[in-house]
């Protein structure tokens, strides 16, 4: 009998075959199923364990590791590249944090297996259907450069999550751009995306970090803006092999 994680990949491949003329349509049905299978995934499914608390990360002044030989904030284990998707494991010390990032075009599922996390998103605005909203004034003037780097998007509000916890979704419009942070003791989570980010540049698909900036008057509108910056100093992520069932689709 498969195991489970490989049911979940096998499903997720149902899931999203981009190469189907038939996916779109078959989409909410086949994502059903694919989270009903999450929902029942633990940690020992995919033989991991919980991890204790550890001392606090040794950092520079600017937020990098006082040794380059230091643990990671974040560890990954790779259980599974596909064309059309990926599938992993996030590992996340206590109190730390996968900073507010997005997944552009993309849809995502994810799975905690233990700890609590902490997710707060945002929605972006559908270009089809929205007008781009008017900048409004920051308190500190910026530069055109920095103008040109802002996102317009709506809050999707904020969400505790732990092992007893629903699979939380994420749509190419809904939840997109998010903020993980392990709340009161290491944390770990399972993860599919698809498609894929494309790290080589031949689309937009790749990871694009975030800072929200507050209007002058933030009352007057339900838009939030976001600033695309660099990837923050203080995080970095490691990666370990993946220990559980084997996984081929």
């Amino acid at each position: 009998m498969a195991a489970l994680v490989e049911k979940i990949a096998k499903q997720a491949l149902q899931t999203f075959d981009f190469a189907s003329p038939h996916w779109e349509g078959s989409l909410k049905d086949n994502f059903g199923k694919l989270a009903s299978l999450m929902n029942q995934l633990t940690y020992r499914d995919v033989n991991i364990q919980p991890r204790t608390e550890e001392p606090p990360l040794r950092r520079s002044p600017r937020g990098r590791p006082a040794s380059y030989d230091d643990p990671a904030p974040v560890t990954y284990m790779p259980i599974c590249n596909h064309q059309f998707f990926t599938m992993g494991i996030f590992l996340l010390k206590g109190g730390e944090r996968i900073p507010l990032h997005d997944h552009p075009e993309m849809h995502g599922i994810c799975r905690v297996l233990y700890g609590t996390v902490a997710i707060r998103s945002y929605n972006r605005l559908d270009p089809s259907t929205t007008v781009q909203p008017p900048l409004p004034e920051f308190d500190a003037p910026l530069p055109p450069w920095q103008r040109n780097s802002l996102l317009p998007c709506t809050a999707n509000g904020e969400v505790q999550l732990n092992e007893n916890s629903e699979a939380c979704v994420l749509e190419p419009l809904v939840g997109n751009l998010h903020e993980i942070v392990a709340v009161d003791g290491p944390a770990a989570f399972l993860d599919v995306l698809a498609p894929p980010y494309d790290h080589d540049g031949s689309t937009d698909r790749d990871c694009h970090y975030y800072r929200p900036l507050t209007p002058q008057n933030p009352a007057q509108t339900d838009v939030h803006w976001l600033m695309r910056i660099s990837q923050p100093r203080d995080f970095w992520c490691d990666a370990e092999p993946y220990p559980g069932p084997a996984v081929s689709v």
